[in-house]
């Protein structure tokens, strides 16, 4: 997500429509409402892996936990918020393409 989103903006390829990006926005405060319903121990070792991009090992040697539980929980957000967003009608290239037009 980060290459792809600093090649865009290196390459300046893409402009995004003002409603790709109020798209993107609500996709934003969709992902962010979801994560604030999981329980705080999945919502920690989210962010720490999607947005302090440490890896397994980092994330389970500062919780304490194996990496293997480290990638179990990550699965399982992960699945929780794709569940969602089908629920909500996003389809999976809406997903990518909203990600790289993010708020």
């Amino acid at each position: 997500q980060h290459k792809i989103k600093g090649y865009i903006r290196q390459s300046d390829m893409l402009q995004p429509t003002p409603h790709q990006l109020a798209e993107a926005c609500d996709l934003q405060q969709i992902i962010r409402h979801t994560l604030d319903t999981l329980p705080i121990k999945q919502q920690m070792i989210y962010r720490m892996s999607r947005e302090e991009g440490l890896s397994h090992d980092e994330i389970g040697t500062t919780l304490q936990l194996s990496p293997r539980t480290i990638s179990n929980i990550i699965s399982i957000v992960l699945n929780h918020l794709r569940d969602t967003l089908k629920a909500k009608g996003y389809l999976p290239e809406t997903i990518i393409a909203a990600i790289l037009f993010f708020c």
